[in-house]
């Protein structure tokens, strides 16, 4: 077929609020992508306890489920998919069939969005049945890490940290009109892109943009996204590691992991800075910076080094560089002596931790 587009559509489990349609075009050293929202999907989750379901391979059904026990099949049509995601497990998305709970079955609903990865190729057929799986998850994690930046989200994870079970991925290609064989790939882009369903025909809910989506937070975001993209200003080193510890502790409760990312990114966070600053004003040749910060803790960075370099902070900002400095004797007791933490003092971390990190960036751009 030639050159076109080639659509990667993954289901993300968790809930985009981007304008839909809206794309966003991400550059690489390898070249342009484009990211949209296609739309939200609502799943069901089927534990069956007593093994009791089957998913019915009748052609002249759809992904049906049937029952063991009984030649009763599922009511559920051609607009729905069911997946077996483990021995007692099925996920049915958008499911709208009559069986009843029951003790031996439980029911949760998830959310999904539709993300649609958008790519050029010269050859469509070749890079639909042969694509680049780690650069595609490389795009797309990077978008999704400014997307949580933005939005504070704490359960938007990286591609590799999700279960295969998860995502439901598939592709679509389309070669390029007449018009478009002599536009550039962003011009393509700009163009109308038709909302292509998945193949295994999963359907939408409107339900979930009516409860989970604001109209205005959608297009403040979306413009938000799409100016950051455009300045390329994605998100640093630090900003991932607080954002990962967000995650350890709202998504997967875990106090320890999340408390000892707060107290990694704020180490690494400070030593740049005396680092930059040291470099940049004083004009240290990068051997005699080598050999400082071999030198250099935390505590001291603290204690002496910042105050050196800044001597502008009131009352309330030096109460809070102490309660910085009281993360380092917290984290050694976790680590050397097995101290426990728990949600109050890793919240509590995490929340000075951000203001602490505005605080240093707002003075440094001061004397920089």
């Amino acid at each position: 077929m030639g050159k076109g587009l080639v659509y990667n559509i993954i289901m993300y489990p968790a809930i985009i609020n981007l304008n839909k349609g809206q794309v966003f075009e991400m550059k690489t050293e390898e070249g342009s992508y484009g990211v949209l929202v296609s739309r939200h999907v609502n799943a069901l989750q089927i534990l069956d306890f007593n093994n009791e379901l089957e998913i019915h391979e009748d052609p002249n059904y759809a992904n049906n489920l049937s029952s063991k026990m009984s030649s009763e099949v599922a009511p559920i049509d051609s607009h729905h998919f069911v997946q077996q995601i483990g021995e007692n497990s099925f996920k049915v998305l958008d499911f709208t069939g009559t069986d009843e709970v029951s003790n031996s079955r439980v029911f949760s609903n998830e959310f999904y969005t539709e993300i649609i990865l958008i790519q050029e190729s010269n050859n469509i057929e070749e890079d639909k049945t042969s694509p680049n799986y780690d650069l595609l998850e490389n795009v797309l994690d990077e978008f999704l890490l400014l997307y949580k930046d933005v939005v504070k989200q704490s359960d938007i994870r990286k591609v590799n940290d999700l279960n295969d079970r998860d995502m439901i991925l598939s592709k679509a290609v389309r070669a390029y009109t007449d018009d478009e064989k002599d536009k550039t790939f962003s011009e393509v882009l700009d163009g109308y892109h038709e909302m292509r369903p998945l193949p295994i025909g999963i359907k939408a809910t409107p339900k979930v943009s009516d409860v989970f989506l604001n109209e205005e937070s959608t297009e403040e975001i979306s413009r938000i996204i799409n100016h950051r993209i455009e300045e390329n200003d994605f998100v640093d080193d630090t900003s991932a590691m607080i954002g990962k510890a967000a995650e350890e502790l709202y998504v997967r409760n875990n106090y320890k992991y999340a408390f000892l990312d707060v107290f990694f990114a704020v180490e690494s966070f400070i030593m740049q800075k005396v680092w930059d600053y040291k470099k940049k004003a004083l004009e240290l040749s990068n051997t005699k910076l080598k050999n400082h910060k071999k030198n250099l803790t935390i505590s001291y960075l603290l204690d002496v080094e910042i105050f050196l370099i800044i001597n502008s902070f009131n009352e309330a900002e030096k109460d809070l560089i102490e309660k910085i400095k009281g993360l380092s004797s917290k984290r050694n007791k976790i680590v050397h002596e097995k101290e426990n933490v728990d949600r109050k003092e890793t919240e509590e971390a995490l929340i000075n931790s951000e203001e602490f990190i505005k605080l240093i960036n707002n003075k440094f751009s001061e004397i920089l």
